[in-house]
């Protein structure tokens, strides 16, 4: 599995480094085992595509007023958990992917088709944050593309 060094990372995000340095202190993010942890003899952490995208969520996120270790965890709802329908870290094939926070703490990852609303797909539920993926996923993979 293909990985990217700290600061490609940094940059694809948008994330400062001394943020990113600080999610990571802070285990508001942590490297799963897709990831390459750094050993200390002048090797460098590699990032996976699914831990890249977890921080550029979490930096949106924190953009929008929510705080750090929130953001990480709903960001991790669509990096590294699945739905019926939407492989692990990947966008539903169709429609748009949405990253929903839910007023106590719950987050969930819905796909709204394209001939339906916001609306029509969240019912009942009251949304305190929504996040487009397929924007993240597209500004993400438009810097590492040129890397």
């Amino acid at each position: 599995m293909k990985t990217y060094q700290t600061g490609v990372a940094g940059k694809a995000t948008d994330t400062p480094l001394s943020t990113l340095q600080r999610y990571l202190q802070r285990n508001h993010i942590t490297l799963q085992p897709c990831d390459v942890p750094s050993r200390g003899c002048g090797e460098n952490r590699g990032y996976s595509l699914r831990r890249v995208l977890q921080i550029a969520i979490t930096t949106e996120l924190s953009h929008l007023g929510i705080g750090p270790s929130r953001a990480a965890k709903a960001a991790f709802e669509f990096s590294d958990r699945g739905n019926t329908g939407r492989a692990v870290g990947e966008l539903y094939p169709l429609g748009r992917t949405l990253l929903v926070g839910l007023p106590r703490g719950e987050n969930k990852v819905i796909c709204i088709p394209p001939d339906q609303s916001i609306s029509d797909v969240l019912s009942n539920d009251s949304a305190a944050f929504i996040i487009d993926c397929n924007n993240v996923v597209a500004k993400v993979t438009s810097k590492l593309d040129k890397k």
